[in-house]
């Protein structure tokens, strides 16, 4: 998008388009429902707790897995995450990605043959990024917490 859009219109049509998809994928998911998740495998409940407790994080980490897209996003469905966790943990996890390949696109392969400051500056802000994401989640869990404390 980055290449027939620029790199600011691209970057923004990427993310509306990917951030679509992972709604569309989670709620078929959601209305699966968590019984198909567990017929898929033995493992995937234990999966179910540890998305649902890590909320933004795990859905951050999740877009670093080189499996299928709409795959993913269904398996998160069917979880017990939240939905505003699973979209902010794909907003932040998309970013780097997204934003690098529309302003950098062209420029990818020699980056990594040939790293120079802009290489640094990318993998930079996927760290700044996961920093993000983790603060986010925690605050998330330190106020349900206090929520259901509170309840």
């Amino acid at each position: 998008t980055g290449l027939v859009f620029g790199p600011w219109l691209g970057a923004l049509y990427a993310f509306v388009g990917a951030l679509t998809s992972a709604a569309a994928g989670f709620a078929v998911g959601r209305w699966l429902g968590r019984d198909a998740l567990a017929r898929l495998s033995r493992r995937l409940p234990r999966l179910d707790k540890l998305l649902a407790a890590r909320g933004v994080t795990a859905a951050f980490l999740i877009r670093k897995i080189p499996a299928p897209f709409t795959l993913i996003n269904m398996v998160v469905g069917a979880s017990r995450m939240r939905f505003v966790d699973f979209m902010l943990g794909s907003l932040l996890g998309l970013s780097a990605m997204v934003i690098s390949l529309a302003m950098f696109g062209p420029h990818v392969l020699e980056a990594v043959r040939h790293p120079s400051p802009r290489t640094w500056f990318a993998a930079g802000v996927l760290l700044v990024l996961l920093a993000v994401a983790v603060g986010v989640d925690r605050v998330l869990r330190r106020r349900r917490s206090e929520t259901e404390a509170a309840a």
